[in-house]
């Protein structure tokens, strides 16, 4: 647990008989409060075989240490149908002294190979977090440790500033290693010898807009490749976020894509046509400020040809406007769900 204390563990035949009764009773969503869940290989890997034959249709939450995923594990996972597991992985630093010192077991090198393991199984959500203002930690290096998980591709990051809860190991070594943290909850760390106020400060900041743009599917895979081609992507990102104004927690979609293209524009011009791509993709409206479009009526003109082909007629068509022309072709489904069907651009000499 957080606090240090013990972890009961239950028979088997106890964990089958509780879990018939909380899918009797209709629950389809499960936390697994061990905060290891793999432990112990041989008992995580007979839970998932209980969760698997007798929670059909349940959704598991676990929390998993990455540097402690084994091959065996990942085939065991791979065996859930997509979309029934969300795996927590606990990263926390990806700097070996520091996880010496945080009394962390494995190794950098573990760690990723962990992830790597975990992401290899198609279908399941990997969220791996990271912890600011532990020992030894700092805020080049927690920047770097951002940019490592963002181009490994995990599903979410989850971006934290270290609690000193009491009854950790960790807070009982707060004066001998200098951290200072708040006396009141939520006992987060004020400073360190290596992270200062300020720097923690813009962390905070920094976790807000990693949520808000990374976290969304809509923006992830241009957030990776942003990621990958400008230098300081997260501090400068945050910086042009900010810039507009305080982020809010209900900052919409909409502003997150509008924040997103004036970045771009200033940074790396040539991703803003993916920008408007993904837009438009996600069928979230036409916006004049993102890209010139219209509502598409009668046949498609002449000299435009499939970029992606599905079968006609459609039931909505938005042109982008802007060059080159694009148009996005949508379907609706019996159940009224509408879907991308294909996407057709104008050629070069037309």
């Amino acid at each position: 647990t957080s606090s240090g204390g013990g972890l009961r563990e239950f028979p088997l035949d106890r964990v089958k008989a509780e879990l018939e009764i909380i899918h009797a009773a209709g629950i389809r969503d499960v936390r697994v409060l061990d905060r290891t869940f793999n432990e112990e290989e041989a008992r995580s890997l007979a839970l998932l075989d209980v969760f698997r034959e007798t929670g059909a249709g349940i959704r598991f939450h676990l929390e998993i240490d990455p540097a402690r995923v084994t091959a065996g594990l990942a085939d065991s996972l791979r065996r859930f149908r997509p979309g029934l597991l969300h795996v927590e992985a606990g990263v926390q630093s990806l700097d070996e002294e520091v996880m010496r010192q945080s009394g962390r077991r494995g190794s950098p090198a573990a760690v990723l190979e962990g992830l790597r393991l975990l992401l290899g199984v198609w279908g399941l959500e990997v969220h791996a977090d990271l912890v600011a203002g532990l020992p030894g930690s700092s805020w080049a290096g927690l920047k770097q440790d951002l940019t490592l998980l963002t181009l490994l591709g995990v599903s979410e990051i989850q971006l934290e500033i270290l609690k000193m809860l009491p009854g950790t190991r960790l807070e009982a070594l707060r004066e001998r290693l200098g951290l200072a943290a708040s006396p009141a909850p939520p006992y987060e760390v004020l400073r360190t010898p290596a992270f200062s106020a300020e720097e923690l400060w813009r962390t905070a900041r920094v976790s807000r807009v990693v949520d808000g743009f990374h976290n969304h599917p809509a923006l992830r895979a241009l957030t990776r490749k942003a990621c990958m081609m400008i230098p300081d992507f997260w501090a400068t990102l945050t910086d042009a976020v900010y810039a507009k104004g305080e982020v809010r927690e209900g900052l919409s979609l909409r502003a997150r894509f509008r924040i997103f293209k004036a970045y771009l524009k200033e940074k790396q011009p040539a991703l803003v046509p993916e920008l408007i791509d993904g837009w438009y993709r996600g069928d979230y409206g036409i916006d004049e400020e993102l890209a010139p479009a219209r509502l598409w009526r009668g046949a498609l003109p002449e000299g435009v040809s499939a970029v992606e082909p599905g079968e006609g007629p459609f039931d909505r068509v938005v042109a982008v406007e802007d060059p080159p022309a694009r148009y996005y072709a949508f379907k609706i489904e019996a159940s009224g769900k509408k879907r991308l069907a294909a996407v057709f651009a104008r050629s070069a000499n037309t």
